[in-house]
């Protein structure tokens, strides 16, 4: 895949980067699948995913890829007796499709999932999310309608980082089927209260 895909550093030092270049930032990486990622996606059908680490054409860890940086840290640990145990709280808005207004994309939250909740979405997200690895400890509603909050049970090492991936990307594609849209953008409008 090309490299700029997973490129993050926004100011880097070029001993971070391993002297980023147009031509190293254009060039292509190699995918190595961790297979112990490997997770059937029960919302979608003959679906699976795995997560991989990234590597240049000669086989190098890819320096600024978030998963080396993250593994990094953690053997930095390890090497002084110590480990990691993480987890994430996400908050989010829950829209329903957009309409288009003016050539422009008016977003609308879902006030339902704040009063009576959308009970097959939720069910689906939490059994989904359970079954693709990413253990659930809470779940509300907050402020607004549409916002949501989601916690998830700590866990040791890298582990906390691939939940956190499964959760944005499956909670994104288990909206669509609902015909909701699920955001992570804090906006300025009316309906984030600051939380976001």
């Amino acid at each position: 895949m090309p490299r700029g895909y997973l490129e993050l550093t926004l100011n880097p030092k070029d001993s971070e980067v391993d002297h980023i270049s147009a031509t190293n930032f254009n060039c292509d990486i190699l995918l190595s699948p961790d297979l112990s990622t490997f997770r059937v996606l029960p919302w979608t059908e003959q679906t699976a995913r795995v997560i991989c680490d990234s590597f240049t054409i000669l086989g190098t860890p890819l320096l600024t890829s978030p998963r080396h940086i993250a593994k990094q840290q953690l053997s930095q640990l390890q090497d002084n007796g110590l480990s990691l145990r993480s987890a994430f709280t996400y908050e989010f808005c829950i829209y329903s499709i957009a309409e288009i207004v003016n050539s422009k994309t008016i977003s609308f939250p879902a006030a339902s999932i704040l009063n009576s909740y959308d009970q097959p979405f939720i069910q689906e997200l939490i059994e989904g999310m359970y079954h693709a690895g990413a253990n659930i400890e809470s779940f509300s509603s907050s402020t607004w309608p549409g916002q949501m909050e989601i916690s998830f049970h700590p866990e040791f090492g890298i582990g906390a980082a691939d939940t956190a991936f499964t959760f944005r990307t499956g909670i994104k594609e288990m909206a669509k089927k609902y015909n909701y849209i699920a955001s992570f953008f804090a906006e300025n409008g009316f309906y984030n209260s600051g939380i976001l």
